[in-house]
């Protein structure tokens, strides 16, 4: 599986564990890594030089895979633990980047931005734009 960002001419490859003629096979599929390279190149770039954006976007869309494509009985973006799982690291990397415009209510983390403020929803990860609106 692949997402490209024509923009910044860099592909974003998932690579999944070898499932034939295994339990995953029955059970399902496991990421087995990640690599992002650059356009018409095979050769995977180094972590530090991947744009923060693109990197942030190819993790909430990983999340949301892991989340939202799930095999079980239980839907894992609504358990309840998944959410504090969610807040807890999203209440300690800010801390850590020194980032001051999130505050957390209920299931949402808040986020006033330059162009408004929105509700980051940690189950579904949908995103209202406040007071109305989604993104």
């Amino acid at each position: 599986m692949q997402r490209t960002f024509h923009r910044q001419r860099l592909t974003v490859h998932a690579e999944f564990a070898e499932g034939f003629y295994t339990p995953a096979e029955i059970d399902g599929l496991t990421i087995g890594g990640i690599a992002f390279t650059k356009a018409a190149s095979v050769t995977p770039m180094a972590i530090r030089d991947v744009p923060p954006r693109i990197f942030s976007e190819m993790l909430r869309d990983l999340d949301l895979v892991v989340s939202v494509a799930h095999r079980g009985g239980v839907d894992p973006e609504a358990t309840h633990s998944t959410v504090e799982m969610r807040a807890a690291l999203l209440r300690e990397t800010p801390q850590l980047l020194g980032i001051t415009n999130i505050r957390f209510e209920r299931d949402c983390a808040i986020i006033k931005g330059e162009l408004g403020e929105y509700a980051l929803h940690l189950g579904s990860g949908t995103i209202p734009a406040l007071p109305g609106g989604t993104l």
